[in-house]
């Protein structure tokens, strides 16, 4: 730490006084012991100040603490050699002789008044670059992270378009109208997409809002046979929820639900606020052969358990379970800050 030139100022006024009475105590006329106090004490502010600047600048590296004794040693040699212009100033034999009596504790106080700067200054130092790595470690904590989540992210689209096209493509041939529209519903969608990219964290309303936009294209691929029912209510609404964070249960509930199932299926969607956490809940009927039952979550419930790990640690859970008839997924998203 830099002493201030005020502190500077006060620290040389302020200690000469101090220093004559201390001397005049141990029986110094005031001219001579005035002398001396300026003499020794001018030197250990300035050999402190010194001291402390030149830590700012430069720390000996690990195994060579010895230079700040080295340092300490030298800069203790000024307010030593201040003892003879002191003599030739004041030339009262009482200060020769005190000079003479105090000489072990002089060298003593000149080596541990700037030592302690130096080590005050060395050690708020090495608290500033702890202070300052652990931030580093930090930032660069959080920017792993946020890497990891848009990794995680940028797999979701990859997917539903795979699956998207494939459904184009089979569409073309027997009904080439819905094909278009199919088309025309991803393009909208991917468009939407590509605004909401950005965002984190957005409130359910908007997340659903978008879910429903990814669902009319699902419906194109489905017809008449995929009904979603959401269960909502207001108090919900505006709960921040990470961004995309319904289509990897909705895409899970296609897949379990519609495939090997035939007639009309229906999703049903349903949230609820219980001790500042929401709770999601999305149920899918069972494929009629159990095709699915070993196959575990797959993939996109995987990849959002691990996003939900990277934003909230264990405060998040995703849970499946399966009967004869219905597959479940509940969804546990605690209120940041809670």
């Amino acid at each position: 730490m830099r002493i201030p030139a005020f502190i500077q100022g006060v620290l040389l006024v302020a200690g000469v006084p101090l220093f004559a009475g201390l001397l005049i105590q141990a029986g110094l006329n005031a001219r001579s012991a005035f002398i001396a106090a300026t003499c020794w004490w001018i030197p250990v502010v300035l050999a402190s100040t010194a001291l402390s600047n030149l830590l700012r600048y430069y720390r000996p590296p690990r195994g060579s603490e010895w230079q700040f004794l080295m340092w300490t040693l030298a800069l203790s040699v000024l307010p030593m050699l201040a003892a003879a212009p002191a003599q030739r100033l004041s030339a009262d034999p009482a200060l020769e002789a005190l000079l003479d009596e105090t000489f072990g504790l002089r060298w003593f106080l000149a080596i541990l008044l700037p030592g302690t700067a130096g080590l005050f200054t060395w050690v708020r130092k090495e608290a500033e670059r702890n202070l300052q790595q652990q931030q580093y470690l930090r930032e660069a904590e959080r920017l792993n992270r946020e890497t990891a989540l848009q990794a995680l992210r940028s797999q979701i689209q990859p997917h539903f378009l795979f699956n998207s096209l494939n459904s184009i493509h089979a569409l073309i041939a027997s009904r080439p109208d819905d094909a278009r529209k199919m088309t025309e519903n991803l393009s909208d969608f991917l468009r939407q997409s590509l605004r909401y990219e950005h965002k984190s964290i957005v409130p359910l309303q908007q997340e659903i809002t978008h879910m429903k936009g990814y669902l009319e294209v699902e419906s194109w691929r489905f017809g008449h046979r995929l009904e979603v029912e959401w269960d909502v209510p207001d108090d919900c609404l505006s709960f921040p929820v990470p961004a995309m964070v319904l289509q990897p249960l909705l895409e899970n509930a296609v897949k379990f639900g519609l495939y090997g199932n035939e007639g009309q299926v229906k999703i049903a969607v349903g949230c609820a606020l219980n001790d500042a956490n929401l709770h999601i809940h999305v149920n899918n009927p069972m494929p009629a052969d159990g095709v699915y039952r070993s196959k575990g979550a797959g993939f996109g419930l995987k990849g959002l358990k691990r996003r939900l790990h990277l934003l909230y640690g264990l405060a998040s859970r995703l849970d499946t379970s399966s009967n004869d008839s219905t597959f479940t997924v509940n969804l546990i998203i605690p209120r940041p800050g809670a």
